[in-house]
């Protein structure tokens, strides 16, 4: 009788154990980590994409060029100071993408997917490699551009004029 008794504790231990922990849970929120530096959190339906901000022309230009991998939920955001119509490439990049591009409101103006391209030939001149690649218009002025793993956009569902809630004023001051 007395090890029943004992187990009896044990049970109740270990439940108000989790009990407690509940409420640390519940006192101190289950909020996640900010993103790393120099990242955007970003949620395109019901879906969160830690994405590399791209806000200079330098980082802009290399974009997710002579990556192998992105993770399900990473990305690049690309910033520009102004909207204007876009048109993007894949420069050196041997892995296929999924594109966004937005207004200055957030607002989605286009979205693609992108192919990887024959990679650069050792006689051909960047001019004409840049000239042969296919491009990605944004159709319409925008000022943000989402790239993402391959096949994404299947799984979203979002269209052309749906609203992609993004920290702005912040964006566009990092802009460059």
């Amino acid at each position: 009788m007395v090890a029943g008794v004992e187990g009896r504790w044990l049970n109740w231990s270990v439940l108000w154990a989790m009990l407690a922990s509940v409420c640390v849970t519940l006192a101190t929120g289950c909020e996640e980590p900010p993103p790393p530096e120099g990242f955007e959190r970003v949620t395109i339906d019901n879906r969160t994409f830690d994405l590399e901000i791209a806000a200079n022309d330098a980082v802009r230009f290399k974009g997710l060029s002579g990556r192998t991998e992105i993770k399900d939920n990473g990305g690049m955001l690309f910033v520009f100071a102004d909207a204007r119509r876009l048109n993007f490439v894949m420069r050196d990049c041997p892995i296929a993408i999924d594109i966004i591009f937005l207004d200055g409101n957030g607002r989605v103006v286009a979205k693609h997917k992108m192919l990887p391209e024959a990679p650069r030939r050792p006689t051909e001149t960047d001019e004409g490699y840049n000239q042969r690649l296919k491009m990605y218009p944004s159709g319409y002025g925008a000022q943000f551009a989402i790239e993402l793993k391959a096949n994404t956009l299947d799984q979203l569902k979002i269209k052309e004029g749906d609203q992609i809630k993004l920290d702005l004023a912040k964006l566009k001051a990092l802009a460059k």
